[in-house]
């Protein structure tokens, strides 16, 4: 099970907003009604031509054919797989099996529009801050050079490994008519535009005195309540009438303003556990009773400040205070009474750096105990290696095991709860290594070190994202970048994983 960042969440979601942008356009698109300049195209290729003869990209002194830009499009999809598929597309009904050309995306797109957009939205950026990099004079190093050979030669132990020639992995993984030429071309790109983007970025600093600025001009971004909910849902069946239904409504509004009649925490978690255990035995899967209880009062959720919403309203009333408790209908037969655990707050607690490596029952025959024997496993691999956190992910890499990498900055709700509350523990201290164990998966968790103040994270993304955005302004505007998106969409949406069978149910 792979943990997918908030932050990092927010930035695969800004790529879909390109998707508007990109349609039937052929170079530059305007803001300005008013701008007429004449915008140089670039020609359709077709499906007969050479990938290397047809162009996707193209700014003043640098040209992305569609062979680079398949490099691009079938690396970023392969890394969004296997990074974000179990926390995040599998969720959204991505299937890595099936051509992404025929798997919708909303409600007039495909999942292939979908990955162009990043795609698209990545090459922009590295042929931007390359035209950049050289009007500061900026070019690759001696390393930056060895760098580049040094992931030309994985690809070709990739290729050795799996018993194919190196042309014939390219083929497999990227489509046919790159070659490594091509890959180093585009690793040229790649690290030349990045490697300016680490220098701009390393030439911001801000101090304390910057985040308090910020924090008192912007407040409501940095607030946060912390609940607990009860929910109560109307139970009627399909074939219902009127008059049942009226009743059935009246009886779950009932019960759940008797949850919310209570004094304390103590008499909300009990009536909370008395309604979960009186509809237990109309679940598909009944709970325990150890579930019952800790689904009452082990599952609190920190939500962010908004005042659009019927929760959010109240919640973030200048008059709430810890302990406040009330039930709000969503109009549909649901009533869900929220205890309010910590009244609003700014997060002045520390993130987290830890590593994870999660082992799911279902890789292994959907027995726990043959998922707990692996983890135990990679516990003892980690302790014979040395025992550290770099330990822990050479361990995941000899066994097999998905995980084990550091990541930084954790903050609270970018956890699995299990995680969270072990991460968190105030006894918690670097080099700690455990087994967690959860409904479906077990978890080794590595704790490496705390991290920044978590508001002062916030702020420091919030005054760095606006600099950078001013900066890209100033990049963009003195550098044409033009693209055709119908020789994008030559790409084929078949991968490598076209072939396999699926085998998570």
């Amino acid at each position: 099970m792979k943990i997918l960042n908030k932050r990092i969440l927010a930035a695969l979601f800004a790529f879909i907003m390109i998707l508007g942008v990109l349609v039937g356009c052929n170079g530059n698109t305007s803001d300005d009604p008013d701008d007429t300049k004449e915008q140089e195209t670039i020609p359709n290729g077709t499906a007969d031509d050479a990938p290397s003869d047809v162009i996707s990209l193209k700014s003043e002194h640098y040209t992305v054919t569609n062979d680079m830009f398949a490099y691009y499009f079938y690396k970023d999809f392969y890394d969004a797989v296997d990074y974000y598929y179990e926390s995040y597309y599998y969720y959204q009904n991505l299937d890595p099996t099936i051509d992404l050309k025929k798997q919708a995306y909303g409600e007039s797109n495909t999942w292939f529009d979908y990955f162009i957009s990043m795609t698209f939205q990545n090459v922009n950026n590295y042929l931007l801050f390359a035209e950049a990099a050289l009007d500061e004079g900026i070019t690759l190093s001696d390393e930056d050079r060895a760098t580049i050979e040094a992931d030309i030669a994985s690809l070709e132990d990739a290729a050795a490994t799996g018993g194919m020639t190196t042309q014939e992995f390219l083929d497999y993984r990227f489509g046919k008519g790159l070659t490594l030429d091509t890959v180093r071309r585009c690793q040229e790109l790649y690290l030349l535009g990045t490697k300016y983007y680490d220098d701009i970025l390393a030439s911001y600093s801000y101090d304390d005195d910057d985040y308090d600025k910020y924090f008192e001009e912007n407040k409501s971004a940095f607030l946060y309540i912390d609940y607990r909910e009860v929910v109560v849902r109307a139970n009627y069946g399909e074939n219902a009438t009127t008059a049942e239904i009226k009743a059935a409504l009246a009886d779950a509004k009932a019960k759940a303003e008797y949850i919310a009649e209570a004094k304390n925490i103590d008499e909300y978690v009990e009536r909370g556990v008395e309604y979960y255990k009186s509809i237990n035995d109309t679940l598909d899967e009944p709970l325990t009773d150890t579930q019952i209880f800790n689904k009452v009062t082990n599952i609190v959720v920190q939500y962010s400040y908004r005042d659009t919403t019927s929760l959010g309203k109240w919640a973030f009333d200048d008059e709430r205070k810890d302990g406040d408790i009330v039930m709000l209908d969503n109009g549909a037969g649901i009533y869900t009474v929220f205890y309010l655990q910590n009244a609003p707050y700014r997060a002045d607690n520390k993130t987290k750096n830890i590593r994870i490596a999660g082992l799911m029952a279902s890789d292994y025959e959907n027995d726990m105990e043959k998922a707990k024997t692996a983890a135990q496993a990679l516990l003892d691999k980690h302790k014979e290696l040395g025992g550290d956190g770099e330990a822990l992910k050479q361990a995941c890499d000899e066994l097999s095991v998905s995980g084990g990498g550091l990541r930084k900055e954790m903050d609270l709700g970018e956890l699995e709860p299990i995680i969270e509350g072990w991460a968190f523990d105030d006894e918690r201290k670097p080099g700690d290594c455990e087994m967690l164990v959860d409904d479906e998966v077990v978890y080794v968790v590595y704790f490496e070190s705390d991290g920044e103040v978590s508001w002062k994270l916030t702020a420091h993304e919030a005054l760095l994202s606006g600099d950078m955005n001013a900066r890209y302004k100033e990049f963009f505007e003195a550098h044409e970048v033009l693209f055709n998106t119908a020789n994008m969409n030559l790409l084929s949406g078949e991968t490598v994983y076209t072939g396999m069978e699926k085998t998570d149910e």
